[in-house]
């Protein structure tokens, strides 16, 4: 117990799994434990190798976010009171240090799951894990992925499950990125909705461009889907097709040597690209890797927004 300024006695807040805050650095008493101290830092050797066996083997029943200490300064690159704020109490967060971080990576780092020197690790109560790199300093990238939890598979697919999973992990990774806000929906998700390919260039978006480069690399405010490009075929993998897009409406794919992005010929023994509808050329990238990867054509309408014409075989939209 402490004493405030009046001589009037306290305790420290627990945490509501039935721990106690961590103190602040430099903190001289519990007086300065509060609710944005909600995590907890593990130093003992076996206690870091219980929560590595636990993670990997799926014994955890709650998400936990994982963090090492920067070697510079021996403390987390990430805030974990704000981490364990916008995470909620339904996400554990944990300050690896010394002997924990050993114990730790002891499990961890021969499965190829370690962290050190600063990095991040967080993991999924369904046992997925997210490894986030110094710099990578986004608070609502980490917290939000600990706390999104994938829609459980069914037959056939719960469109609507989805989306609702995809809306929520789009707004934590957009909440500090400045980003565009994905569209409201109603109602169930088919495989040919817009929609959802919409919601899903979002969250690739946010998740796989650097905070540092997304002022310079926003998403344009619209594009559109052509008749006929949905439902996808086979061969098309929705979130494959959807880091395509992303990568066209970002420029990303011009710098890709993977996406062999060229303007589509016309193929009828003249020169020049293919036009599309509004008079600008067809463009081609590809989706997956190698020579007989599907690929996917857009172009650009009447107000410069790009359309997204088809997704396939090289040669099918030619047919």
């Amino acid at each position: 117990m402490s004493m405030d300024s009046k001589g009037n006695g306290h305790k420290a807040a627990g945490r509501p799994d039935g721990g106690q805050f961590d103190r602040k650095r430099g903190a001289g008493d519990d007086s300065d434990l509060g609710a944005e101290c909600a995590y907890r830092t593990v130093s003992d050797y076996d206690q870091g190798r219980k929560l590595a066996s636990d993670a990997i083997g799926r014994r955890r029943r709650r998400p936990v976010v994982l963090m090492s200490c920067s070697l510079r300064t021996g403390r987390p690159t990430v805030n974990p009171a704000l981490i364990a704020d916008r995470a909620g109490d339904g996400v554990d967060v944990v300050v690896l240090d010394g002997g924990g971080e050993d114990g730790f990576n002891s499990i961890a780092k021969p499965r190829g799951l370690g962290i050190w020197n600063g990095t991040v690790r967080a993991w999924r109560a369904t046992g997925t894990s997210y490894w986030i790199k110094p710099g990578f300093d986004m608070v609502d990238s980490i917290a939000g992925w600990a706390s999104w939890h994938a829609p459980a598979k069914a037959k056939p697919v719960d469109w609507h499950a989805r989306a609702v999973g995809l809306q929520a992990r789009v707004d934590a990774l957009e909440a500090c990125a400045g980003a565009p806000k994905a569209p409201d929906y109603e109602g169930m998700f088919a495989d040919d909705d817009p929609r959802l390919y919409d919601l899903l260039v979002r969250a690739v978006w946010a998740e796989r461009v650097p905070a540092g480069e997304k002022d310079s690399k926003p998403l344009p405010d619209r594009w559109s889907y052509a008749d006929g490009l949905l439902p996808l075929p086979p061969m098309v993998g929705a979130k494959a097709l959807a880091k395509a897009m992303m990568e066209a409406l970002t420029g990303l794919d011009a710098d890709s040597k993977a996406r062999d992005l060229h303007m589509l010929d016309n193929g009828r023994g003249g020169t020049g690209p293919r036009l599309g509808e509004w008079g600008y050329p067809i463009w081609r990238s590809r989706i997956g890797a190698g020579k007989g990867a599907p690929t996917l054509l857009y172009t650009r309408d009447d107000q410069g927004g790009i359309v997204f014409l088809h997704a396939g075989h090289h040669d099918d939209w030619l047919l």
